[in-house]
């Protein structure tokens, strides 16, 4: 249950991943990695956060398919391809040339985005200051952080930078470049610290003696989207500027005095009468509400846990409801046991959950 950090999946499965910083670059993105793709033979992650995802900005959408790689239409017959040796995993022999193959295709996708740039490294004119790792949505707030700084005393000229888009295979180069101009390099980057952990191989690598700041410096936690407030965290720490909290927190004291907005169904949403019914019910069965344990499932059907319903127990992952309603009912429960769940997250994943509670009879109440 707790933040997931997507790059961990591109990592066991050897497939390169980049993340965008914005929407327009997110739109940008996914036309590279088509094109990656193509010439590797392999899948491409894009890795989106909420800040991004949730973002709104003005995209310059192309629609022509003349110009470069694009979205058209591609020119070529569908084939059947009988290859034993690409399409099973009958034998060791065969697992292990797949692994070496896929190793191979994504050392070449590291190769082919270091040629387009998306790793863009800016070199302060003198060697030996600091250096700033940013990654992702970070990035965005790194302008912002250097200008804070600025007031401060910092010249943001007299520091170098590097923007990881592709975070996956680890920008080995461009970090070894860094590695060899500053003295102290800030790695900002959100949840695990995986690029921090490059940092530290080549570091290694190299016999380097300078300092490396992030989480395994005990300097960021590993919990929570990153904000300028990190950003000239990190910046402070990395320079020896000393800045003010109230530089860069906003006005704590109104947030403070912000009214709470619990998150519950939107108005006129059926849900309404769904969660209602099934307080009623509970009650005219001459059951308390605590008595009765009421499985939730991901989507709108979960905000029944909150006000006014206060219906729901428990969310887990699509179709999950059902499954988790049957453990209850198994554990001996005297009273009753129901599962709500929506209806296309039913389809999703409520199917083989049903089926079983129908196979072994389990005496549970299901809400669709």
């Amino acid at each position: 249950m707790a933040e997931q950090d997507s790059r961990g999946f591109a990592q066991m499965s050897d497939l390169p991943m980049m993340e965008p910083t914005s929407a327009a670059e997110a739109y940008q993105l996914v036309q590279t990695a088509f094109e990656v793709s193509e010439r590797t033979g392999t899948p491409v992650f894009i890795r989106l956060v909420t800040s991004t995802a949730s973002s709104f900005a003005p995209v310059q959408v192309r629609d022509d398919y003349g110009v470069g790689y694009n979205a058209g239409p591609l020119d070529r017959q569908p084939a059947l391809i009988r290859d034993i040796n690409k399409f099973t995993k009958e034998g060791s022999a065969i697992c292990q040339a797949q692994h070496r193959d896929l190793i191979a295709r994504l050392d070449k996708a590291g190769h082919i985005m270091d040629e387009m740039g998306l790793n863009p490294l800016q070199l302060a004119p003198k060697a030996g200051g600091v250096g700033i790792v940013v990654s992702g949505v970070v990035a965005s707030y790194l302008e912002e952080g250097l200008e804070v700084a600025s007031r401060y005393g910092l010249d943001p000229k007299s520091v170098s930078v590097l923007r990881v888009v592709a975070v996956h295979p680890f920008p080995a180069h461009a970090a070894q470049e860094l590695l060899r101009h500053c003295n102290t390099i800030a790695i900002l980057e959100e949840l695990e610290p995986y690029i921090e952990r490059g940092f530290y191989v080549e570091a290694q690598r190299m016999g380097y003696q300078g300092k490396l700041l992030g989480k395994v410096s005990g300097l960021f936690e590993r919990v929570g989207e990153y904000g300028l407030r990190q950003v000239v965290q990190g910046i402070s720490a990395a320079t020896g500027i000393e800045i003010p909290t109230d530089a860069f927190q906003g006005n704590v004291e109104a947030e403070k005095l912000a009214a709470a907005r619990p998150i519950t169904v939107c108005a006129g949403c059926p849900h309404r009468g769904t969660f209602m019914a099934i307080n009623a019910a509970i009650r005219k069965a001459g059951y308390k509400k605590d008595d009765v344990m009421v499985t939730g499932d991901i989507g709108c059907t979960i905000l029944g846990m909150n006000p006014p319903f206060n219906t729901v127990w428990n969310e887990l992952s699509m179709g999950a409801s059902i499954g988790l309603a049957q453990g209850f009912a198994y554990s001996g429960l005297k009273t009753p046991v129901i599962a709500t769940i929506g209806d296309s997250t039913f389809f999703h994943a409520g199917l083989p959950a049903l089926a079983n509670v129908v196979q072994h009879q389990v005496p549970i109440t299901i809400v669709i």
